[in-house]
This record gives structure tokens, C-alpha cells and sequence, in this order.
């Protein structure tokens, strides 16, 4: 079924991942600031760094994010347990993410790392990566 939604703002937070480098409690705190602020926050199934139960007790509207190269037996049940969990939208990205990530991102990252502080990476697990 296609429900049609009206939203205060035409803002909506990208998927996106280790928002614990900014704040300690993460994507838990971006969706509590996309709340305040009446926007829309994505989730990041695959690489979120909170767990998807702390996000989803936040009261904004929120998007699920999936890639399509995730296995089908894990897709068919994150998608079909979107719509019970308060998801109002799919978001989906096509492209494979590692390769993006591995010689994009990557490198960035580990050229930054060498002036981080150490304590910020015991915050980055991704729970549901397990």
C-alpha cells in the first residue's frame, strides 16, 4: 500500500555511519537532532555503529536504508519487519559499498586516524554487522 506523507521540512539526514565521532551516543543523537529540528533521519541498517533498537526509540519520522548487494534471506527480513519498526520509507543504494569505501574512503580515514583520539574507536562497533 502507498501511503502519502506531509512533512514539516523538505530535509532529510543521508544514510550515513560513525556519527560517534562527533557525538558520543551517535546516530541515536543525530535522530533525536533530525527530530527536533522536524527532519527526516535515514538509518544505516548495515553500518550503523548503534544498534537499530536505541535509534528506533527516537520519535522522528524515519527512513530505513538498504543496499540490494545485502544477502536476500537478511534483506527479505529487515525489509519486512520495516513497516512494524516505524520505518515510513526504503531507501536504496545499488552499488556495492567495500569497494566504495576501501578505495575512497578508506584512505581518508586512515589519514586521519593518525591524529584521532584513541578512545573515540572503542564507540565504533557495527551491531548489526554481527
Amino acid at each position: 500500500m502507498i501511503l502519502l506523507s506531509i512533512y514539516e521540512s523538505p530535509i532529510i539526514i543521508a544514510p550515513s555511519t560513525f556519527h560517534c565521532l562527533a557525538h558520543i551516543d551517535g546516530e541515536v543523537a543525530t535522530a533525536r537532532g533530525a527530530t527536533e529540528a522536524e527532519c527526516i533521519y535515514t538509518y544505516n541498517w548495515m553500518y550503523s555503529t548503534m544498534p537499530e533498537e536505541k535509534v528506533l526509540q527516537t520519535t522522528g519520522p524515519k527512513f530505513l536504508h538498504v543496499y540490494l548487494t545485502t544477502p536476500i534471506e537478511i534483506l527479505e527480513k529487515i525489509v519486512s519487519q520495516a513497516e512494524n519498526n516505524g520505518y515510513r520509507s526504503i531507501v536504496i543504494t545499488c552499488d556495492h559499498p567495500t569497494d566504495r569505501v576501501r578505495d575512497n574512503v578508506l584512505p581518508l580515514f586512515e589519514e586521519a586516524s593518525k591524529t584521532i583520539d584513541l578512545e573515540l574507536t572503542k564507540c565504533m562497533p557495527m551491531p548489526n554487522m554481527n
